[in-house]
Parts: C-alpha cells; sequence; structure tokens
C-alpha cells in the first residue's frame, strides 16, 4: 500500500497531480500477497502524505546549533542544544573533526571536550542519519528549483546533501605563577617550556 500512497505523492509533488482519488473515497485492487484485496482510501493516503511531508520539512530543517563557533579552553566541555529537534536526525557520530577534541552527540545534543592536545581550530561535521542499505543503492536525488532548471543525480549519488558544521576554536595558551615560599632557595632559576 505504501508504494502506492508513495506513487501518488510523487505524482501531485512532480506533476502537480491532485492526489485524489477523482471522487471516490476508496480504490481496490488485488494484492500481490494470497490474492487480497487492499482497499486504499482517500484519508488513509492524506495521513500518509502529511506524515511523509513531515519528514521530508524535517530533513530540510537545518539544526540551530548549524554554523555556530565554540570556544574552548583546554580542559573545558560545552554541551549545546539544538532547539529544532532536527539535530536528533543526525548521525551520533561526526564524519569529520578537524579539532582534535572529543565529540558527544546524543538526540539533540552535542557535548564538545578539549583535552590531550586539541588543534587551535577546527570543524566538527555532521550527516544526516540515511538508511545505509538505502544510501549503498546509488540512490538519485531530485532538486527542484522555482526559476533555474530543476535537475536530478539519475542515481549517481554525490553524498548526503544534509550536513551540519561546527566551528571549533580551543585556547591552547594558559597562565602560570611560580611563588618563592621560602629564601632557602636564594638564587634558584626555573624555566617552564612553551608547550610543556
Amino acid at each position: 500500500m505504501a508504494e502506492f500512497y508513495c506513487q501518488l505523492l510523487i505524482w501531485e509533488t512532480i506533476n502537480s497531480f491532485g492526489g485524489d482519488f477523482v471522487g471516490a473515497s476508496s480504490v481496490s485492487f488485488q494484492s500481490t500477497i494470497g490474492g487480497m484485496e487492499n482497499i486504499a482510501s482517500q484519508s488513509t493516503y492524506n495521513a500518509f502524505k502529511k506524515a511523509v511531508l513531515a519528514k521530508v520539512d524535517q530533513f530540510y530543517t537545518t539544526p540551530s546549533i548549524s554554523g555556530q563557533t565554540v570556544t574552548l579552553k583546554v580542559g573545558e566541555s560545552k554541551t549545546l542544544t539544538d532547539t529544532t529537534g532536527a539535530l536528533a536526525n543526525y548521525k551520533d557520530a561526526p564524519i569529520l573533526n578537524t579539532t582534535g577534541i572529543s565529540v558527544t552527540k546524543t538526540g539533540n545534543k552535542v557535548t564538545l571536550t578539549a583535552k590531550g592536545t586539541p588543534n587551535a581550530s577546527g570543524v566538527v561535521r555532521f550527516s544526516y542519519n540515511i538508511d545505509r542499505a538505502y544510501d549503498d543503492q546509488g540512490p538519485g536525488y531530485y532538486y527542484q528549483h522555482p526559476v533555474s532548471q530543476d535537475v536530478t543525480t539519475c542515481g549517481f549519488n554525490g553524498g548526503d546533501p544534509a550536513i551540519m558544521t561546527l566551528n571549533v576554536k580551543v585556547e591552547l595558551d594558559g597562565s602560570m605563577k611560580i611563588v618563592k615560599t621560602s629564601e632557602r632557595w636564594q638564587g634558584f632559576r626555573c624555566t617552564v617550556p612553551r608547550d610543556g
């Protein structure tokens, strides 16, 4: 039944087909499973369409934290929360992390922790969580533009079209104070290496 409803939705979207049953409240057709009849109804189609279009809207919703620049000090953690709810649909592991920091994502929250020897700057990038079995088939994508020509990838998948990036800066320089507390160490000299 989902294939039938999906085809109706495609026709309605691309060809401006009405998406209705032309005056009928339901359509009956033979099923390939056990020869039983399936009944497609306008109300069931409308519910299917609403659910699919909600997922499409979610796909095109950019997480509220996308593009932010986060500044951390070594040893510091910051948690960012997406207020749109879209980040929950992205993969938990980043597809790119050039920062050298620890990154943890759960649902709509990303925690960044600068520990060890992180880079002074970099990016953390997440991709939309598309089922791997589907993505491995090299599905085509159809892009529609209101003014320019519509384009399709015809199965030559160039990668996930939905990504989210965080820019990260890490303050690597700190400060230190050495205090002499005893006369016993008169004339003592101390050298502190820059990277130690």
